[in-house]
């Protein structure tokens, strides 16, 4: 004799927005780049650094961030990330 089998109900599905979705990943992306990775890829291309406030992984950082919120103004990057540096840097 076989088993009526019943099919499980169909699970909800989280649809989120565009910008919900951005919002997420502009909370989390730190979590998302392993900053060993970060470094690793600078040293396998070659590039040189000292050990000071904006190196390669808070760089990297800084710059996610700025295109995260629309290629913001440098200015407007120093507020959202709470550090002081010149645009220069």
């Amino acid at each position: 004799m076989m088993k009526d089998i019943q099919p499980s109900p169909p699970q909800e599905i989280v649809m989120l927005s565009i910008s919900q979705a951005l919002d997420c990943i502009k909370r989390q992306f730190t979590d998302a780049i392993d900053p060993q990775l970060i470094q690793q890829l600078c040293r396998d291309l070659g590039h040189h650094w000292r050990e000071r406030d904006l190196g390669p992984v808070v760089t990297i950082h800084l710059f996610l961030q700025q295109v995260l919120h629309g290629n913001t103004a440098v200015a407007h990057l120093r507020r959202l990330c709470g550090r002081d540096f010149t645009d220069a840097a």
